[in-house]
């Protein structure tokens, strides 16, 4: 595993974490994670999980 691909993973795991616990919005959820925009963490949601941020919290939440 490359050190970005490393990095890519945690930051979904927390984002993943804040979307399941919390009601924070998308764009403090992003900002909490590490991510410099709601758009790039939707953009590695969809392709890792197949499934939005938005989508994520409807379904584990």
């Amino acid at each position: 595993m490359t050190p970005m691909a490393f990095l890519q993973s945690a930051r979904i795991d927390r984002a993943r974490n804040l979307l399941e616990t919390s009601d924070a919005p998308l764009k403090t959820v992003a900002y909490k994670s590490g991510f410099g925009s709601v758009r790039h963490m939707r953009f590695l949601f969809s392709e890792k999980l197949g499934l939005t941020p938005a989508q994520y919290r409807e379904q584990f939440s």
